[in-house]
């Protein structure tokens, strides 16, 4: 094979070449794909983490919201047991206070009790008071909303602010019953630092998350790093609170109740829990940062690990582009030397591939078109030589029906004139013979001699001869017609003679009414000449 000889046509440039840069193209998509799909498998995950997360929280409020719920029953199990006495209104108000006592024994978060009377004439003394901020004057009409509510449920639960220390209590009353017939009131107020300590006990992580307790108005009561003393002050304006109140599902990220430590609002995802003896909820929050924290070393992993597959994509890319591009930029350089005319050129590649295989076949290629090429040059003068002959010969025919096309034509003049000559047989008698075919130019032309015939020897009769027609159609019988109208016109009678069997067949297959035309008919010249001394007689 010859080796590549450099020419003085434009050379591939040197580099990857449009297929090679397509091909690191492709690998570069590849590794981009690859980045976007580990960049949305990231998402996923944190989507499933902040998920988890929000699971988390809604587990930690309800372990919240059960102690409270529990706290909450043993405060009431404590006023039951003290109610359920027999005859406790009637007892010594020294007995009664003992019973009190129990009462603030059994739950240290109790720190005052009181019996108030709900008999007719009675109605909201306060019998005995131990401790608390219960005060009613005896004889005092007992009208306020929570012992109203107490007296006609059996029971009553709220929290309420303390006058003095403005911290929140809890006010539990419980109805003492004779018979079916309400007789009193057992009022408990209970400070709510035990469960403060409860939710600084539950604290589910390391970090930012918080529990706080709300009521039914998105009041914060209860926040375990904050202090017992809120300002009262509801909060619906976070969406997390606003959700716990109309029972609402949590938005995954929103403001939560807390600030950052720079003093700037936080995004948090929470969860919540309402409880069931009391209408307040336990709200779980978290910052959004700590959450994402916890994916930072999965994140840098994945980070890396698009980085080196982005790079090593690139790098393969490169070097398949450089194995393939190059062998494929000789070959068409090469195609296109042997397409302009080089067919002694030949392509040299190295190695054992499919690329070095077309190589091979282009080379043949070239060699059989040297071979063809050889093939048709020898075969072009054999044809040049050959048309060179047949042109003469066709130029001697052509000559040939030059000739035989003019003697036509003299033929052809000869026989119009011949065709329809106007000859007088007798005085007032003229014929017309028609032989060949009759055409439109040779119709018109037959009609003009036999209506000059008519005017020039002053004829009576005109005896028309058909036995030379070639053919008789509708033209043909349109234009018998036409003339013997045209002769009638000119006081001429026309009578037709020749009309052989064949003719006289196909005018009737035809249905041809000579009588429209006047015309006599007779078998030969003879009877027709008969026939026209005896139209002159008349």
């Amino acid at each position: 094979m010859a080796e590549y000889m450099p020419s003085n046509k434009p050379r591939a440039r040197s580099g990857l070449g449009r297929l090679g840069r397509q091909v690191l193209w492709h690998f570069s998509l590849f590794g981009l794909i690859a980045l976007l799909i580990m960049l949305g498998t990231g998402i996923y995950i944190a989507f499933r983490q902040v998920h988890n997360n929000r699971q988390s929280q809604q587990q930690i409020a309800q372990s919240a919201a059960s102690l409270m719920d529990d706290w909450f029953l043993e405060l009431d199990n404590a006023l039951t047991v003290a109610t359920q006495h027999a005859g406790l209104m009637d007892l010594p108000q020294e007995t009664q206070a003992f019973h009190l006592r129990q009462v603030m024994t059994q739950n240290p978060a109790i720190f005052g009790v009181a019996l108030i009377d709900a008999r007719p004439g009675n109605r909201g003394n306060v019998l005995v008071r131990l401790g608390g901020t219960v005060t009613l004057e005896p004889g005092e009409p007992a009208e306020t909303q929570w012992f109203e509510s107490a007296i006609t449920m059996g029971r009553y639960l709220a929290w309420q602010r303390h006058p003095e220390t403005k911290l929140p209590i809890v006010l539990i009353a419980q109805v003492v019953q004779e018979g079916n017939q309400a007789v009193g009131l057992m009022v408990a107020e209970a400070h709510l630092g035990w469960l403060d300590g409860l939710l600084r006990l539950l604290k589910f992580e390391q970090g930012d998350a918080y529990l706080y307790v709300i009521d039914s108005e998105g009041r914060p009561i209860l926040h375990e790093q904050r202090p017992l003393i809120f300002d009262d002050q509801t909060r619906t304006d976070i969406e997390g609170i606003a959700a716990a109140i109309r029972g609402e599902a949590m938005p995954y990220v929103y403001t939560g109740l807390n600030t950052a430590p720079e003093g700037l609002d936080q995004l948090v995802v929470g969860a919540y829990q309402p409880l069931r003896e009391i209408p307040w909820v336990v709200i779980a929050e978290q910052p959004l940062p700590w959450v994402i924290r916890g994916l930072t070393p999965l994140g840098i992993a994945a980070a890396v690990t698009l980085i080196l597959s982005l790079a090593v994509a690139v790098l393969f890319g490169w070097r398949i582009s450089r194995l393939v591009a190059r062998p494929i930029m000789l070959l068409r350089q090469g195609a296109r030397r042997i397409g302009d005319g080089e067919l002694d050129h030949r392509i040299t590649l190295q190695g054992k591939n499919e690329l070095v295989e077309l190589a091979k076949e282009f080379n043949q290629m070239a060699a059989d078109l040297q071979e063809s090429q050889a093939s048709i040059e020898s075969w072009g003068h054999e044809l040049e030589d050959k048309v060179s002959e047949r042109t003469r010969e066709l130029g001697q025919a052509l000559e040939q029906l030059q000739e035989q096309s003019q003697v036509r034509e003299t033929l052809l003049r000869t026989i119009q004139e011949m065709g329809s000559p106007v000859i007088p047989l007798m005085q007032g008698v003229i014929l017309i013979p028609l032989i060949g075919a009759l055409d439109s130019e040779r119709a018109q032309s037959v009609t003009e001699s036999l209506l000059a015939g008519i005017e020039e020897q002053h004829s009576q009769v005109v005896i028309i001869d058909v036995t030379g027609l070639a053919m008789v159609d509708t033209a043909v019988a349109r234009v018998l017609l036409h003339a013997s109208q045209s002769a009638r016109l000119l006081g001429a009678h026309c009578i037709m003679v020749g009309i052989g069997p064949e003719v006289a067949a196909t005018m009737v297959h035809l249905g041809l009414d000579l009588d429209m035309g006047n015309f006599r008919t007779a078998a030969t010249l003879q009877e027709g000449m008969m026939l026209a001394q005896r139209l002159l007689r008349r």
